[in-house]
């Protein structure tokens, strides 16, 4: 009710939205967009989710909790995918929290910016992390600066997944790549590949 009322009286839907709309509109909406939400407004910022508790009930961030600190600290630099741009929004919250200097590209990147990204990251070994939306960019980013890739999430076409595994593998690579895929078991992850399972090899 308190974020309903908020969002009515700030017009954050619109002048005209009467507050039985924005109620609806409020009541649609998933834990994480309310958590987004409550995080742009100062006035409703104690009520978005402490990160603690978004991690605590995803197996997976649990994981990169511990994985990512590690790796960074063995040297590693970390290609980071997943095809939602909402969990691209809390994985940014992951390293803001673990103190992790990252930079992220999706489809909404200015074509413009990312070369200028991608140049960056190759460049500066302070960055041990690189988010990238699983199918943003195509063939035509080189990103030899990391020599591991973590697919948070796994695409339905395995050849997507391949493409993104590739941008570490271009002319310049000289050292192994690591392939980390997190699949929960029970979930539809199953469908997609039946284990967890770490690859390695260099091309």
């Amino acid at each position: 009710d308190k974020i309903t009322s908020y969002t009515w009286q700030a017009e954050v839907f619109g002048r005209a939205a009467r507050r039985e709309q924005v109620a609806e509109e409020i009541s649609s909406m998933s834990d994480i967009q309310l958590h987004e939400l409550c995080g742009q407004y100062p006035q409703l910022r104690p009520m978005a989710l402490p990160l603690d508790q978004i991690v605590r009930g995803s197996s997976k961030l649990l994981r990169l909790r511990e994985l990512v600190p590690k790796l960074g600290s063995e040297g590693h630099r970390m290609l980071i995918f997943s095809q939602w741009t909402t969990m691209l929004d809390l994985l940014e919250e992951l390293c803001a929290d673990l103190v992790m200097e990252y930079r992220r590209l999706d489809g909404s990147t200015a074509v413009a910016e990312r070369q200028e990204m991608v140049d960056e990251f190759n460049q500066n070994t302070d960055i041990k992390v690189f988010l990238l939306s699983t199918r943003a960019g195509g063939l035509g980013l080189n990103l030899t600066g990391a020599d591991t890739c973590i697919f948070h999430d796994l695409d339905f076409n395995p050849q997507n997944d391949r493409q993104a595994e590739d941008r570490c593998h271009r002319l310049g690579q000289t050292r192994p790549v690591t392939v980390y895929k997190l699949v929960s078991a029970g979930s539809v992850d199953s469908y997609v590949s039946p284990a967890l399972f770490i690859r390695h090899y260099h091309r």
